[in-house]
């Protein structure tokens, strides 16, 4: 539902009235409510299941009353007055056995399946009962084992429950499987048990599925999560739990794993606060960090991990303390924008993590460091810091995961690819992110194809080869829709958007970014400033003026009070080239050369080529070809050296020209 604005798809849900979303504010979200049936359908209906008798057609009105003319309801009110017999006869032929005014219609259709469960034998009783904790979906060998019943017996019962419309086969291979008529008969049978004997089922499940299948409890260990949680056996549920999570953030099922990994933290509060336990509860919340991030739940993420902080500082635990600090130099440097808090947490954590020797998760701490590095726009210091990271993984063996299985190796020199991108050496920057194109091949693991295409597609189109962006951009999208990944999903859009602009397409470019830009609250700061800065030159390149300088200019605020230097350098450029639009070409140099000793300090070179190259124009504009040229010729020169053949073209036909060029600009 979030990823719509930026898709071409009409999506229809439907879902019950108790069920919330927070859908309804959304421009892009309409509401069709389905109401009950008119009168006129529900009489129809009514006559399929009645007959056409006259003493059933004075019933109908009353039943259509009492239903609302909800169709699940009235079908169900029918059957149960048929059971009590108030009606003879079959489907579609009944005739009334009592007066019309003696007829209680019970008030909800809970109340009709409750009634309607109550009144089959006790025998039958406890077998729905028992299916109904196995879950909607009940194979026959599971429930055999805790229904404790002869085959012969068990199957009469199946037989008969099958003819009442409870339950029906659904599948016979590999295993024969029943499952309920529907949701709601499910949870009525479910909660007509007593909370003590629904706990002694969901134990005895968890018990048999340990008995019978030990030698690959793991094929299991979903409904032993399931069972073992709602069965209150805590120690199992935490063990369970962890692995259910794990596995389901292995295959990027983000929302099942945040929410196995969260029922997980519950089940250890529910244990005595022995070391062991609290030790667990650490790594669950850490193990939260990827999920959460990825859903972006980052309210919840920041609590998980000061939480997690309290109880390593209470058990004096150095290395998972270094792990949460890690996660929150993330949060802070990524997530949240602030990014000096974020790099002296990075460099907390890999202080921890280095003494008194090497610990597998500094890899990881490293790479959060450069991530940081690289957002506070210290590009150098990124590119020593995982450079020196790979050397030490390399040295001393160090291969823990990162969050989704991500190895600290590849999410390293993802951000190695960018950092150098930005300090104009793309010959680097491009073959790190092919030769991660080739590992990710080879774990054929969907989270690191999504960052190697990543890097590939950004280092393209940092260096104005937007065309060879493409391609891996578009792996980049299907991967993130594949798995569901939202946040990913949007941050391809909002490339593809500086695609189409540097392309000349600003009119297919606007919709993504401004789509991607208000969804501000699963955008993180990282991804949504850059694409603020994607909008503006859109709109300027559309001749949108005034939309660019506004956007422009709270790209800057966003970017000088988060401290994202790098952003900072190019929104002073990029508003320089608005001004220029804007007939203000006083202002418009003074932001260029803004732009341009704030690039010299952090080793921008395509940055400062496109600082001169904007100088050269607003001084042609200005008459002052002198100083035009000179700004021109230091820009072609700097293009030339890095390969930037998109802008070589264009600052080399400024050069070539009398008439002055305004308005083309850079991106980010």
């Amino acid at each position: 539902m979030e990823s719509l604005p930026s898709a071409r798809l009409l999506l229809l849900v439907n879902y019950r009235p108790e069920y919330r979303h927070s859908w309804g504010a959304k421009g892009y979200y309409t509401q069709l409510r389905i109401d009950a049936l008119p009168p006129e359908s529900a009489a129809t209906l009514l006559s399929s299941l009645l007959g056409a008798g006259a003493d059933v057609a004075a019933l109908r009105p009353r039943l259509i009353a009492a239903t609302e003319g909800n169709p699940f309801f009235l079908e169900e009110t029918v059957r149960t007055l048929a059971e009590v017999g108030v009606l003879d006869g079959e489907r579609g032929g009944f005739r009334l056995a009592r007066p019309l005014d003696t007829i209680q219609v019970p008030p909800t259709v809970q109340a009709v399946l409750a009634a309607r469960i109550d009144r089959i034998p006790p025998d039958d009783k406890r077998l729905l009962q028992s299916a109904a904790v196995v879950g909607k979906n009940v194979p026959l060998g599971l429930l055999q084992t805790i229904a404790e019943l002869p085959e012969e017996t068990l199957r009469a019962g199946l037989a008969r429950l099958g003819a009442a419309e409870f339950l029906y086969e659904t599948s016979l291979f590999p295993e024969l499987e029943y499952t309920f008529k529907h949701a709601l008969t499910h949870e009525v049978a479910y909660g007509s048990l007593l909370g003590e004997r629904r706990r002694e089922l969901h134990a005895r499940i968890v018990e048999d599925i340990e008995r019978l299948h030990a030698d690959r409890l793991a094929e299991h260990v979903d409904v032993l999560a399931h069972h073992s949680r709602h069965a209150e056996r805590w120690e199992r549920a935490l063990h369970y739990l962890r692995q259910a999570g794990a596995r389901a953030s292995a295959r990027l099922a983000l929302q099942e794993a945040a929410d196995y990994l969260e029922h997980a933290v519950v089940a250890a509060d529910r244990l005595p606060r022995t070391r062991e336990v609290l030790e667990q509860l650490i790594d669950v919340r850490v193990a939260l960090r990827g999920p959460l991030f990825n859903l972006t739940e980052f309210d919840r993420l920041r609590d998980h991990l000061s939480r997690g902080e309290e109880l390593a500082r209470e058990i004096g635990d150095d290395l998972r303390l270094a792990r949460i600090i890690a996660g929150q130099a993330h949060y802070y440097a990524i997530i949240a924008g602030q990014i000096q808090q974020g790099v002296e947490c990075a460099a907390r954590a890999v202080a921890i993590t280095e003494t008194p020797g090497a610990h597998p998760f500094a890899a990881n701490a490293r790479t959060i460091l450069g991530q940081a590095q690289h957002s506070a726009g210290s590009y150098l210091e990124a590119i020593a810091t995982l450079r020196a990271n790979a050397e030490l993984i390399q040295r001393e063996q160090l291969h823990e995961p990162g969050p989704l299985g991500f190895p600290a190796s590849l999410a390293s020199r993802t951000w190695l690819t960018f950092s150098l991108a930005e300090v104009g050496r793309f010959g680097e920057a491009i073959a790190t992110a092919e030769e991660l194109v080739r590992e990710a091949e080879a774990l054929a693991i969907l989270y690191p194809f999504y960052h190697a295409y990543w890097a590939l597609g950004a280092a393209y189109l940092e260096k104005g080869a937007h065309e060879r962006a493409i391609d891996p951009l578009r792996r980049v999208e299907r991967i993130a829709l594949q798995a569901d990944l939202q946040q990913m999903a949007d941050n391809a859009t909002g490339l593809f958007g500086h695609v189409y602009a540097l392309a000349g397409r600003p009119a297919e470019a606007i919709p993504l970014l401004e789509a991607v830009t208000l969804q501000r609250k699963r955008r993180n700061a990282f991804t949504r400033q850059r694409d603020m800065l994607y909008l503006g030159d859109a709109y300027l390149r559309q001749g949108r003026v005034g939309d660019a300088l506004s956007t422009v200019v709270r790209a800057l605020d966003l970017a000088r009070s988060s401290g994202r230097r790098g952003r900072e350098a190019y929104a002073l450029k990029l508003l320089g080239d608005v001004l220029i639009g804007n007939d203000d070409p006083g202002a418009a140099g003074a932001r260029y050369r803004e732009a341009l000793a704030l690039g010299t300090e952090l080793a921008m070179h395509p940055h400062i080529a496109h600082c001169h190259f904007g100088l050269g124009k607003l001084y042609r504009r200005a008459g002052k070809r002198e100083q035009a040229r000179e700004h021109l010729t230091r820009a072609t020169a700097m293009y030339r050296e890095m390969d930037m053949t998109y802008w070589l073209e264009q600052a080399e036909a400024e050069m070539a020209s009398d008439r002055p060029i305004v308005g083309q600009t850079d991106g980010p």
